[in-house]
């Protein structure tokens, strides 16, 4: 899996919203660099609740130098298992 690029200087909140947005929904997590930190990146994951809906987010943020891309595969894993399992307890919790 390739390191997405930072936004470029003139990516608006907006775009950078609506692209984590159709990320999500086409992998099943997201991954941000540079968006808020220049030196910072993040994992983001949904949690379901028990009808199917987003109830909520995990996330995990590191320092950019600190997650080699060769990292990367593994951490997207952990941060989606990790999700999936708080999803499963929400759907317990609420049955």
């Amino acid at each position: 899996m390739a390191s997405p690029s930072p936004p470029s200087s003139s990516t608006t909140a907006s775009a950078i919203s609506r692209h984590a947005l159709v990320e999500i929904r086409t992998n099943g997590y997201s991954i941000t660099i540079a968006e808020v930190d220049p030196d910072a990146m993040g994992i983001t994951a949904p949690v379901f609740d028990d009808a199917g809906s987003v109830t909520a987010a995990l996330s995990v943020v590191a320092m950019r130098r600190r997650v080699p891309p060769e990292r990367l595969d593994a951490l997207v894993t952990a941060v989606r298992t990790s999700a999936d399992q708080l999803s499963k307890q929400l759907t317990i919790i609420s049955s």
